[in-house]
């Protein structure tokens, strides 16, 4: 009964919060994070911050600089010939 109790509960485990959080970002994002480590200027590193906890702020960093290129016209248009 125990095992019916967790799946009706909703409990779940920390491992398989991490892998979905990891999941998030994209092929392309993957990609352009491991660049990003590669390179000398890190600024999302820190102290006893773990890499996961770095790939949260520069995509979060990332997303922000997006939102500001497609709100102009010209970053709208240049959205549009990339589809």
């Amino acid at each position: 009964m125990g095992i019916f109790t967790s799946l009706f509960k909703g409990n779940k485990s920390a491992e398989s919060d991490d892998r979905a959080e990891t999941a998030a970002g994209s092929a392309e994002d993957y990609e352009e994070f491991i660049n990003y480590l590669r390179g000398k200027d890190r600024p999302f590193s820190k102290p006893g911050r773990s890499v996961k906890e770095e790939f949260k702020f520069w995509q979060a960093d990332r997303v922000k600089k997006q939102g500001a290129a497609y709100s102009s016209p010209a970053g709208q248009f240049a959205a549009y010939l990339q589809k």
